[in-house]
This record gives C-alpha cells, structure tokens and sequence, in this order.
C-alpha cells in the first residue's frame, strides 16, 4: 500500500498535466459540440425561410394573410418594404419551426428572427435572384 502511495506522490506532476490535459480536452468537445447543435439548427431555420424569402421578395401580402399571428398591429402599411418583409417571413419561419430548433438559436420573437432572415437574404437568396 505503501508503494502505491509513493509511487503516486513520485507521479503528482505526470498525473496533474494528464488530469488538466483530459479537461482542456472535454471543455473544448462540448465547445465544439455547441457550435454544430446551434450550426444545424440555424441550417435547418434557412431551409424553413428561404422558400418564404423567396416569395416575400415578390408578393409578401401572400405570406402575411396566411399567418396565425401578426408581427406588428400596423404591418399591413409597411408589408412592401424591405423592413415589413423580414418580419412578415420571420414571423411565418417562427410559426412553422419546431420549437427546439428556435431555442436554440435564442430566438423569442421576430426581433430575434429577423437578423437571420436579412443574413440569409443578403448571403444567399439574393445572388440568386439576381442571376
């Protein structure tokens, strides 16, 4: 028993730079396992959105009068602007997503919607619109 003891006290410094090599390792795997939950729900958002973006660009009046839930009171007046749009697809992305994937995007409303549906607009509906 006694050996062990030694040999284990011999070891303190080999065992401490294992132990804090194993956490820096789990710490970092989590990390990384964060990035790609948020990266595949933030993929499986734009497949939800750029059918709708889509549409909204052309006829957002479409979109808007098949909603359950109005963004805004007054959204009928600004529906045409670029503004009216976002939140128009935003709220019908929010209605037709499954929940798991909005919390994990942080998303509560269309506030907290409409900077992914711009980015996707900005990054991938509008190169193709304009080809």
């Amino acid at each position: 028993m006694e050996n062990i003891l030694n040999s284990i006290l011999a070891n303190i410094e080999v065992i401490t730079a294992i132990v804090l090599a194993v956490s820096g390792l789990l710490a970092t795997i989590i990390a990384e396992y964060n990035k790609i939950k948020k990266l595949l729900a933030t993929e499986e958002f734009n497949k939800i959105a750029a059918p709708l973006i889509s549409i909204a660009e052309t006829n957002p009046v479409q979109i808007l009068d098949k909603l359950a839930n109005l963004p805004s009171p007054d959204i009928h007046s600004y529906v045409n602007t670029n503004e009216g749009k976002a939140m128009v697809v935003a709220q019908a992305t929010i209605e037709k997503a499954n929940p798991k994937i909005l919390k994990k995007l942080g998303i509560n409303n269309v506030t907290d919607a409409i900077p992914l549906i711009s980015a996707l607009y900005q990054n991938i509906i509008k190169p193709i619109i304009k080809k």
